[in-house]
């Protein structure tokens, strides 16, 4: 699964993200304060940083900012406030950090799950959306309809919902109410619209009302059965005449369309038990193009982001121009096709006309159509910024003299060389008229350039320098808090006596990720994991396996180990773990064996347990009753 860090106090938030999120195939991790973030971080690989801004009273993303480091390379971070609009937290966030989303002021777990998929999507994309759909009360293709036949939605967006019907080319009526003309009754087929009609009816009536034709005109007040009965009466009035009765059916559909797709939060109820046999169609996807806007110019696809695409077959009928060509492409695009390749393959055929393909995938893409990954910010400025952000960050992970590009015993010249070229590349006359965000990283590079030159400036400051990094060596390098993982081992050796195996087995776990190195954290962490956890097996003897390859002559590990397999029945192997812990160290011949796996053992041949076919044999013919061994073998106590 997708591993998602998630800085946050709300247990209640991130409860509700969480159970959201691991329905689309996310893992989510939370990290209540700086050194939880900082630990989760050296735990394991992560895809996304998703980080509250009001955390610590609005210190959220300086928390972020200060654990960046830890990082082997920027992660996307997706920022998320209840308290501030998203152009004013676009704002504070630092600029060291790669921004991925916003979402703000209403942080709901369908907007961030929304957010997230852009930023860091799952291996299995199409389950996700799934997920997302459902919760955003829209539509669960292939299983609500289908499987359920009626069902009452809240739709929000009903271009959207028309849009998923038209992937999944279902078949049924749908009631629509609150729109401007009361209900609407579609009846869709094979994802197409195959009729339209009012509930209230009088439908031609009011089309040819609305174009002039029954100016001075009165009708009589009679009721209408249905279009054949509006038409006759039409025709009779003079209001029309039998030749354009088509085109007012065709302008009457046209309105009544317009009108749900114009409708916004109705109630719909969807019956996939009504079959329609009407033969003439109406096209989804050019009404659907004629009504949805494109996203903002600052709100563009990423040129490398994988571009997929969900089109029937038949989604060209009904366009004209150049999203007919667009649309014919895409029902050929490869598998692991760039949003990028796609774009600068039409750029080829029609130079001047990029801007409008754009256009078209993304309508495309705000109707579930096609799907790439999308950032706040136009190509070339994310581009610039990723770029500066990641050499920012690499000099947050660098000594003085990596930054500056030569090696620890190089001369003045070098030096002063190495500054001049960055100071060069990021002086802010060369900025001058870039974005605002690029300007500002560009002054952080700057700025970074001369402050790292002064402290390597001259022979002597160089040679302080040195002695500095050699200190910091010899406490261990960087990530490495052993004082920490002391205070965790104690903390923890206390919760053992007490039998809370899982909250020791936490403290462990937090011992090894200040002290990578610490082979006695490892090994409890194994074996207190196995008391807590006894399903998690593998993991324990990985843990402790882990704890002998930091130090082989670690007895203990051995014995926890021989216990693990002793308790899962495993009696041979659980032998030869117990007889390594009590064989003298190498190079120790006269150190005495280990008390415990001793009495282990003794107990073992008691019983007669882990012994090979020979031995077994050689003991029942040296036994002088023949009765089995007595003892109090099997009562294993766990601790």
């Amino acid at each position: 699964m997708t591993r998602i860090l998630v800085l946050d106090d709300s247990e209640r938030r991130f409860a509700e993200l969480a159970g959201l999120a691991e329905q689309a195939g996310y893992q989510l991790v939370q990290a209540e304060s700086r050194k939880r973030l900082v630990l989760e971080m050296r735990a394991a690989p992560a895809s996304v940083i998703i980080a509250c801004a009001d955390f610590m009273n609005g210190h959220g993303l300086e928390v972020v900012g200060e654990a960046y480091a830890e990082l082997e390379s920027p992660l996307p971070v997706l920022v998320f406030s209840a308290k501030c609009q998203a152009d004013e937290l676009i704002e504070t966030v630092p600029r060291n950090l790669l921004l991925g989303a916003v979402v703000a002021p209403e942080a709901s777990p369908s907007a961030m799950l929304e957010a997230l998929l852009q930023v860091g999507p799952p291996a299995d994309l199409a389950l996700a959306r799934q997920v997302l759909s459902e919760a955003q009360g829209e539509l669960a293709v292939g299983r609500v309809i289908i499987d359920d036949g009626q069902r009452e939605l809240a739709v929000g967006d009903p271009g959207r919902l028309l849009a998923a019907m038209h992937r999944s080319a279902w078949s049924g009526r749908l009631e629509v109410r609150g729109v401007e003309a009361g209900t609407l009754v579609c009846d869709m087929l094979e994802g197409s619209l195959a009729t339209i009609r009012s509930d209230a009816g009088g439908d031609l009536v009011e089309t040819a009302r609305l174009e002039g034709r029954l100016d001075g005109i009165t009708l009589p007040p009679v009721k209408l059965a249905d279009s054949e009965e509006e038409v006759g009466l039409l025709m009779a009035m003079r209001a029309i005449g039998p030749h354009e009765v088509p085109k007012l059916r065709k302008q009457t559909r046209g309105r009544l369309f317009g009108m749900l797709l114009g409708a916004a939060g109705v109630s719909v109820h969807i019956d996939s038990q009504v079959k329609s046999s009407v033969a003439e169609i109406t096209p989804i996807l050019p009404a659907l193009l004629a009504i949805v806007d494109a996203v903002p110019d600052d709100e563009v696809g990423l040129p490398g982001s994988r571009l997929s695409a969900n089109l029937p077959r038949e989604s060209c009928r009904g366009l004209k121009g150049l999203a007919t060509e667009v649309v014919k492409s895409l029902l050929n695009v490869q598998d692991g096709s760039s949003l990028g390749t796609f774009a600068e393959g039409f750029a080829a055929r029609h130079p001047d006309r990029r801007e409008e393909v754009l256009t078209v995938l993304s309508q495309l893409r705000k109707l579930g159509y096609v799907d790439y990954a999308t950032g706040l910010f136009n190509r070339d400025v994310t581009s610039k910024m990723e770029s500066m952000i990641l050499e920012l960050h690499g000099w947050s992970r660098s000594n003085h003299f990596e930054v500056l590009g030569v090696e620890q015993d190089a001369g003045d010249r070098a030096v002063r060389d190495g500054m001049r070229r960055l100071s060069k590349l990021y002086h802010p006359d060369r900025l001058v008229g870039e974005h605002q965000r690029v300007t500002e990283l560009g002054a952080m590079l700057y700025s970074t350039v001369q402050e790292v030159f002064k402290e390597v400036e001259t022979n002597e400051l160089r040679a302080e320098y040195r002695g500095r990094l050699r200190a910091v060596e010899g406490e261990g390098g960087s990530g490495v808090d052993q004082n920490s993982a002391r205070v965790s081992m104690a903390q923890a050796t206390i919760l053992v006596k007490q039998k809370r195996y899982a909250d020791a087995a936490q403290l462990y776990r937090d011992a090894t990720l200040h002290d990578p190195g610490n082979a006695d954290a490892h090994m409890w962490l194994g074996w207190c994991r196995y008391l807590s956890e006894p399903a998690q097996v593998q993991e324990c003897v990985a843990s402790l396996q882990h704890a002998l390859g930091l130090n082989s002559r670690l007895r203990d590990a051995y014995f926890y180990l021989g216990r693990i397999h002793l308790l899962e029945k495993d009696y041979q192997q659980a032998r030869v773990f117990f007889v390594k812990a009590n064989t003298a160290p190498l190079g120790q011949p006269d150190a005495s064996g280990h008390a415990a796996s001793a009495s282990e053992l003794r107990l073992m041949d008691s019983r007669g347990l882990g012994l090979s076919a020979e031995e077994a044999a050689e003991r029942a013919a040296t036994s002088t009753d023949g009765r089995s061994p007595k003892g109090l073998f099997g009562r294993f106590r766990r601790g």
